[in-house]
């Protein structure tokens, strides 16, 4: 993260927070990294002149000799030292490049300078500086890092620059004991969740729930167990949540909870909408969300297999933020939530045969998945069938499998067999197996359902 711990610590010292600092912080893919940091100063004409006049020191140069090798004139050098002249942002990169500095050194450079540090680290991107006359100045630079240079991004860009985190650094010290406790709560949370989701190998989840079962449970229920499902996505730093929706549930749920994530300012979550007009499979309601989606990996949450943490060492770490995890070093992977359940009760699920092999990143590897077999399939019969729980990673390839089983009319659509598709064509599918007490109002809403059925007929 871009602000240090002591943040989270501010009630107890304001003097701690007048100190805080700025950390190197470098973007790599999709980890974010904070490293060496240094206390900001207020002052430049006591910053950087004092930092950059320690540097030459150290490494043994005069002023001159660092002209030459910066290719500057002295008299410049000799101005920035004593804090008559204030370099740029790009001419601090750029001496810092022809020095090879650092990334650390050069942030610091860059904050003592009142320029906000790199976030993106491509110091292949900077180009030398090239000066030519006794006091001018001129900077060249490449096509290449001109393009480079509009894609990075600085906390500056983030409207986070020196005089922004002055500012609340003087508004901590003046404000009650009791307000100070509330913010860094309410700061540390937003700014884990700003770094999550810049971090996060899944960016969109996908919420079926326009089944014929969750037709049958009341409104404020049925409205819980979504916020529930979406307020799982959103810890895990998901950011945009599509609800599959049946088309009169539209106007009862999506669009009060769309009003109230608003109303609230839960900007981090882009809640959407996509109607399944007949309730044809939950493969058929994944493939209603693939515009939302794109070509991206995305996870899938069924909001009626609700998960209840045991007690333990990870009781707070939700379920899907460890199979999250877990992608991160099997990027091309699906990974599959399974959990034991008896064998009298597997007909009712999906059930995922785990293959042989040591576990890899908390994953078993699955040879087969069957869609609710019948009592007497071999499935049944094996020591290693575990039932499919409805939280799923997926990659976007499942969706050339959901479109060709489509084509064969296959009702229900599942997401089980393209699965087993994809599986067989050589796509890897990992199965999690869950710590969680799963609860799950689906088998009760179907019993429920089945004994309406038996009760209409007998009338």
């Amino acid at each position: 993260m871009f602000l240090t711990p002591e943040i989270a610590n501010f009630t107890l010292d304001c003097q701690l927070v007048k100190k805080l600092k700025i950390a190197r912080v470098v973007i790599d893919k999709s980890t974010l990294l904070a490293v060496n940091s240094r206390p900001m100063n207020s002052d430049f004409e006591t910053a950087f002149p004092e930092i950059f006049r320690r540097y030459r020191e150290s490494v043994g140069l005069t002023r001159s000799g660092l002209a030459a090798v910066l290719g500057l004139d002295s008299s410049y050098i000799h101005r920035l030292e004593k804090g008559n002249r204030r370099p740029s942002r790009r001419t601090i990169i750029a001496m810092a490049e022809a020095l090879r500095l650092p990334e650390e050194i050069l942030n610091r450079w860059l904050i003592a300078a009142g320029h906000g540090p790199i976030l993106f680290a491509n110091r292949d991107d900077v180009t030398p500086v090239v000066h030519s006359g006794r006091s001018r100045r001129q900077e060249v630079t490449s096509n290449s890092s001109r393009a480079n240079a509009a894609r990075g991004t600085s906390l500056e860009t983030l409207g986070l620059d020196h005089s922004t985190l002055n500012r609340l650094v003087n508004a901590i010290g003046l404000a009650p004991a009791a307000e100070r406790n509330n913010l860094s709560s309410f700061l540390y949370k937003t700014v884990r969740l700003v770094t999550e989701r810049l971090e996060n190998p899944i960016r969109t989840a996908v919420i079926p729930a326009a089944g014929g079962s969750h037709r049958l449970v009341a409104n404020h229920v049925m409205q819980r167990l979504l916020i529930k499902a979406i307020g799982e996505a959103a810890e895990c730093g998901i950011h945009q949540v599509i609800l599959v929706l049946a088309p009169e549930m539209e106007e009862l749920f999506y669009l009060p909870l769309k009003e109230s994530f608003g109303v609230v300012g839960a900007s981090m979550v882009d809640l959407k909408c996509s109607i399944q007009r007949q309730p044809t499979g939950l493969g058929d309601a994944i493939l209603r969300a693939e515009d939302s989606i794109g070509n991206q990996p995305f996870a899938v949450l069924l909001p009626d297999d609700v998960l209840n943490t045991r007690a333990g060492r990870n009781a707070n770490v939700s379920e899907l933020r460890l199979m999250m995890d877990a992608l991160v070093k099997m990027p091309a992977s699906h990974i599959v939530a399974v959990t034991e359940v008896s064998k009298r009760k597997m007909p009712n699920y999906g059930i995922a045969e785990i293959g042989a092999g040591s576990p890899l990143n908390n994953t078993l590897p699955i040879i087969r998945l069957i869609e609710k077999p019948n009592p007497s399939h071999s499935i049944l019969s094996s020591s290693k069938a575990l039932s499919v729980v409805g939280r799923y990673l997926l990659s976007p390839s499942i969706f050339p499998a959901l479109r060709e089983l489509s084509k064969r009319k296959h009702e229900p659509l599942e997401l089980t067999a393209a699965l087993e598709r994809v599986r067989a064509k050589g796509d890897q599918i990992r199965a999690f197996p869950l710590r969680s007490i799963r609860q799950d109002f689906g088998e009760v809403l179907e019993q429920t359902n089945d004994l309406m059925e038996v009760n209409s007929a007998s009338l």
